[in-house]
């Protein structure tokens, strides 16, 4: 399978839990990153065998053939709506898995619709079979046709590890309101800057926490410096933090009293899914996929996307609310127990593999 090599985000995430949780008597992946980075450095953490070339190649589909055939590749998975990796599979005849973990709006903003479409529907036709992170995410082939048969198959969070580092959360005195995301405007932090000003008007002991960074763009990094300056201009400075943490993100993470997420057009959010597992009541936008992670009421609170007021109500309302807090956070720990473990979430793309794969014995995938 392929990551981002210069970024870390959630696929590149997910692709390192899913790898780490295939069954090694019936699977030897390998990962290939375009170039060293962030992406190879987890990698290497994490014990996952990986590639990548010395030097960019001239011909990265030629480079890849090579590559795939002397190491006697039996499956591909390309995690990425752009993919040399999928095209060089198919190419010579090895059976192709497309994940889809985001929505063609957010991954080509900007871009004509026509130019979307052959997008995806050039996944459709190369991809043996298409996995989906959401329902929400799926309904986007549904005009397309293509031969590839699409599965919908959630993403899974490691539980294990997720309660192990947050044996020790770090806890405020006062109450304490995250949010997770990386500094890009589809996870709306604008949304979340004006709540919490409207939060503080009833809490006026209220901290905010926002965890993530820019990715490294000139784009990301000026917009990382718009949140700044507005956090000063709602005099927030001295009540908000932003927090790029990647190690031990769980032990802060466990310290809040509740989690936003106001983001649009989410695929299937790793960062709700971490929180819910950590018992956080999570208020997030009715939007994308995140009503097929959220049970509104049960395990936490759907709210109007792009509405920043009520964002702030649901808020408010749950920091006053500390038994309705823990009910939520009880019963979304239980949920994501049940349907989101990143070992079944394996399960069901080694099945994926296999079945593409029937009779090669060990799968290099």
């Amino acid at each position: 399978m392929n990551v981002h090599s210069r970024i870390w985000g959630g696929t590149e995430a997910f692709s390192v839990s899913l790898v780490r949780q295939l069954d090694r008597r019936r699977f030897d992946p390998l990962v290939y990153a375009s170039t060293r980075g962030p992406s190879t450095v987890a990698l290497t953490r994490a014990s996952i065998r990986w590639i990548a070339p010395n030097r960019e190649p001239a011909d990265e589909i030629e480079f890849l053939r090579s590559r795939l055939t002397a190491l006697r590749i039996d499956v591909v998975q390309a995690n990425h709506l752009n993919s040399s990796l999928a095209l060089a599979a198919k190419s010579i005849r090895i059976p192709v898995v497309w994940r889809i973990g985001g929505h063609v709006g957010e991954i080509m903003k900007g871009a004509r619709a026509d130019a979307k479409k052959r997008a995806l529907a050039v996944v459709g036709i190369v991809a043996d079979r298409v996995i989906c992170a959401s329902r929400f995410l799926a309904g986007q082939f549904d005009d397309l046709g293509g031969p590839a048969p699409i599965t919908t198959i959630y993403n899974g969070v490691d539980l294990e590890l997720i309660r192990e580092e947050a044996r020790h959360p770090v806890v405020s005195r006062t109450p304490t309101i995250g949010m997770v995301g990386h500094l890009v405007p589809q996870k709306r932090h604008l949304d979340f800057l004006t709540a919490a000003r409207l939060v503080k008007a009833r809490f006026p002991n209220a901290r905010f926490r926002i965890f993530g960074g820019p990715y490294p763009s000139d784009r990301d990094a000026a917009y990382a410096a718009r949140l700044g300056k507005e956090a000063r201009r709602l005099g927030l400075a001295s009540d908000l933090s932003f927090e790029n943490r990647r190690r031990e993100k769980f032990r802060h993470y466990a310290g809040v009293d509740v989690m936003a997420f106001p983001g649009l057009n989410e695929g299937s959010s790793n960062a709700i899914l971490e929180s819910m597992a950590l018992g956080r009541p999570v208020v997030a936008a009715d939007s994308g996929g995140n009503p097929e992670l959220i049970d509104d009421g049960r395990t936490g609170v759907l709210v109007p996307p792009a509405s920043p007021r009520r964002l702030a109500a649901a808020l408010v309302e749950l920091v006053g609310d500390s038994a309705r807090r823990a009910r939520l956070g009880s019963a979304a720990q239980a949920d994501v127990a049940r349907r989101f473990d990143i070992s079944d979430c394996a399960a069901r793309y080694g099945e994926v593999y296999e079945t593409l794969t029937r009779g090669r014995g060990r799968i290099r995938p």
